[in-house]
């Protein structure tokens, strides 16, 4: 968390039982897409099927303000406003309410990071 870079007033809640080791410098890259709200989920690309033993956010279509990214490559590190939320639904489930705008066979794994802020 020490390369985080942190906004002005935020929090950070972790899960306890998931260990979190990313690479945080695509968070405040100048010209990056990335925007953090007042609360924030941090997902992670995954399979449906390790989607299936998880939680996984449904996400929106990207949307002009929310996202700049044109393809699911450029999302990697980008906002998207979460819909809905499963826990370890099928995969039949997950493919037709959580598939990752632009993908056939990705969802958006819940990592167990949230940021809140004023």
């Amino acid at each position: 968390y020490f390369r985080y870079p942190w906004k002005l007033g935020e929090v950070l809640l972790a899960s306890g039982d998931a260990i979190l080791n990313f690479d945080c410098s695509a968070l405040s890259q100048a010209g990056s897409s990335f925007f953090r709200g007042d609360l924030c989920g941090f997902g992670k690309a995954a399979s449906l099927e390790q989607g299936a033993r998880h939680g996984v956010f449904a996400l929106t279509a990207v949307e002009k303000g929310c996202n700049d990214a044109a393809t699911a490559e450029d999302a990697s590190m980008s906002s998207m406003v979460v819909r809905d939320f499963y826990q370890k639904a099928p995969v039949k489930t997950l493919q037709a309410e959580c598939l990752i705008p632009g993908t056939a066979d990705q969802c958006a794994l819940d990592t167990g990071l949230f940021s809140m802020s004023a």
